[in-house]
C-alpha cells in the first residue's frame, strides 16, 4: 500500500507527474545516455557497502536497483517519490520485497519532515531537483548514519542528454538547482557529516556521475 502525503493541488502541477515511467526509463537506457545501468550498479554498491537495517531511497522511480536489496539484512526499505504511479510500478516489479518495502508518495521539497528515521539515505540524481536546503532537511529528518548521493556533472550546458525522448523532460528545467561536489560536501560538513568516499563515473556526451558517500560525525 502506497502511503500518500501529497496535497491534491500539488499532484496536478508538478513536472515529474507529466513524465511517464516508460519515457523516463527508455531515455535513461539509450546508448547515448547510458545512465540506467550505471545507476543500477551504483545502487548495488550503495546497498551492500554499509550495514543498515533501515534504508530510504529518495526518487526511487520504478525501483531500478531494488533487485540488489537483501531482505535478510534490510528490515525496512522506504521508497520515496512524488509520482504515485512510479511507486506502484516499483512495488509490482519487486514482490519479493513486499514485507519490507514502504512506498511514500510525497514532495521532499515541502514535506521532508514526513520522512522516517533510517540508517542509510540514498539519493541518486535527486539533489539537483531539490536543492541543498531541501535535501539537508531530508537528511535532518532521517538522521542516517550514512548518506550516499549520486549527482550529475557535464561539460555541456544542458542537463538532460540527447535522445528521441529529450523534449519530454523540458518541463523539468524549472526544478534544476546548481549543484557541485564541493558545494554538497560543504553543506554536509555543516550538518555534521564527513566525506568517506568519492567516485567519478564517466558517461557518454561529456557527462559523468559523481558519487559522494558521507558518514555522521560523532557530534551528529
Amino acid at each position: 500500500m502506497i502511503v500518500s502525503i501529497m496535497h491534491e493541488e500539488t499532484e496536478n502541477i508538478h513536472p515529474w507527474l507529466e513524465i511517464p515511467l516508460s519515457i523516463y526509463e527508455t531515455h535513461m537506457s539509450q546508448s547515448q545516455v547510458g545512465q540506467l545501468s550505471t545507476l543500477n550498479a551504483c545502487m548495488q554498491d550503495q546497498l551492500n557497502t554499509y550495514v543498515a537495517r533501515t534504508v530510504t531511497v529518495l526518487g526511487i522511480a520504478g525501483g531500478n536497483g531494488l533487485e540488489h536489496v537483501d531482505p535478510k539484512k534490510i528490515s525496512t526499505l522506504y521508497g520515496v517519490d512524488i509520482n504515485a504511479s512510479y511507486l506502484k510500478e516499483a512495488a509490482r516489479r519487486h514482490p519479493e520485497l513486499e514485507t519490507i518495502f514502504v512506498p511514500l508518495c510525497l514532495d521532499v521539497t515541502t514535506q521532508a519532515q514526513e520522512l522516517a528515521r533510517c540508517d542509510l539515505l540514498i539519493a541518486n540524481l535527486v539533489v539537483e531537483y531539490l536543492g541543498y536546503a531541501a535535501f539537508l532537511e531530508a537528511v535532518q529528518a532521517t538522521r542516517p548514519t550514512f548518506v550516499s548521493v549520486v549527482i550529475q556533472l557535464q561539460e555541456a550546458e544542458t542537463f538532460v542528454s540527447e535522445s528521441p525522448m529529450k523534449s519530454s523532460f523540458d518541463c523539468l528545467e524549472t526544478l534544476l538547482h546548481p549543484i557541485s561536489a564541493e558545494g554538497l560536501g560543504q553543506e554536509m560538513d555543516k550538518n555534521a557529516y564527513r566525506l568517506i568516499h568519492s567516485q567519478h563515473i564517466p558517461l557518454p556526451n561529456h557527462k559523468w556521475f559523481v558519487r559522494l558517500d558521507f558518514a555522521a560525525r560523532e557530534d551528529h
